[in-house]
């Protein structure tokens, strides 16, 4: 019975949020990140870089568009191009020029029946679909 009441006593006193006891808890060791501050320091240089990688960017997303449309005449080239572009995931840059050739290349399909291999007949069926 007298371990019940010791037990129903209360909080102790070094609960009491008042107290002007430091109450010391477990700190964590955590590893330094491996990212260390490289985003947090962001200076103009920084800009300088970022001004030339779009600048690069918008060079070969033009020279993309140079070879779509320089490859309009070899459907094989133009489906494979188209292929690739939307395996590299970039294709919402160039939504307009792919619509453009594929319906040049659907447009001109008889045409060109007789010169499909397999390869090129199944990258023809896939962007299609």
């Amino acid at each position: 019975m007298r371990a019940a009441a010791d037990w129903s006593s209360g909080p102790s006193q070094n609960a009491n949020p008042n107290s002007d006891t430091n109450i010391s808890r477990p700190l964590a060791k955590f590893q330094p990140s491996l990212w260390a501050d490289t985003f947090v320091n962001f200076t103009s240089s920084d800009e300088v870089a970022q001004a030339q990688i779009e600048q690069q960017v918008k060079e070969l997303k033009e020279e993309v568009k140079k070879q779509l449309l320089a490859n309009a005449n070899s459907r094989v080239i133009e489906i494979t191009i188209i292929d690739l572009l939307e395996c590299l995931g970039v294709a919402y840059h160039f939504e307009q020029e792919i619509e453009e050739a594929l319906q040049h290349i659907y447009g001109n399909y008889v045409t060109y029946k007789d010169t499909d291999d397999l390869y090129h007949t199944s990258i023809r069926f896939r962007i299609f679909r």
